[in-house]
């Protein structure tokens, strides 16, 4: 299925240092095994709760903007460009966007039952309800009530963070694994940029991978079972 970020209908999820716009395109394209969200985020506030995927893996890639990644007791700037990976039971992390704001492309994994954890509010959230250590309302209010996450000073980049102008490409470098570069295990992000008239492949299906396409420049054509269609930024 072909489906536009611009035709997707956004949410607001906003609550005292929470505060972003975001689209589900995974669904909205059909996806069934993994997913991929738009999340704007507002200028200086934070995307979601401090928190660990206990059985997903997570992929981040910047559209634009500018921000900073809170990794455990490591932060660290990211803009455009840069692909940041969190394995399972990984670092607790976020984001928290500068200035001008940040958008990102949030990818992961729909594994049937998912726990993450919230060490700041001491909640672990089951899908569409949560269980805590102590008395409290929904995930997003305890992390509220815990208070705005303080900055450490700003450190250098780890090695789960790359940006797509540093990693090395195959095909004279049209073609980057950009989650493999930053460690992924379960999944994979990859970036890669067509010649005028150059087609990626020849048409094929998947018997078990399931993918997700997102065009970040250009136009072109896509071949879809059979049919063709106009594909430009944001398909």
């Amino acid at each position: 299925m072909l489906a536009h970020w611009d035709e997707v209908e956004g949410r607001r999820a906003e609550l005292g240092h929470l505060a972003a716009r975001w689209r589900n395109l995974g669904y909205a394209a059909g996806s069934k095994t993994i997913g991929v969200k738009r999340i704007e985020i507002d200028p200086g506030k934070w995307s979601t709760p401090l928190h660990v995927e206990t059985a997903e893996e997570e992929i981040f890639y910047v559209l634009g903007g500018t921000g900073t990644c809170l990794q455990d007791e490591l932060a660290y700037e990211v803009g455009p460009g840069d692909c940041i990976v969190f394995l399972a039971d990984g670092p607790a992390h976020t984001l928290r966007a500068g200035a001008d704001g940040l958008d990102v492309l949030a990818f992961g994994m729909r594994v049937p039952i998912d726990a993450p954890y919230l060490p700041r509010a001491g909640v672990v959230w089951l899908s569409d309800t949560w269980t805590s250590v102590g008395e409290g309302g929904t995930p997003w209010e305890q992390e509220v009530a815990a208070g705005e996450p303080e900055l450490p000073e700003l450190g250098e980049r780890p090695t789960n963070a790359v940006n797509v102008a540093d990693v090395e490409g195959e095909n004279e470098g049209t073609w980057k694994r950009l989650g493999r570069a930053a460690g992924a295990q379960l999944t994979g992000l990859n970036w890669g940029r067509l010649a005028p008239n150059e087609e990626d492949d020849n048409e094929h299906c998947h018997s078990a991978d399931e993918e997700l396409f997102i065009v970040l420049e250009g136009d072109g054509t896509i071949f879809l079972g059979g049919t063709r269609a106009r594909c430009a930024p944001g398909a």
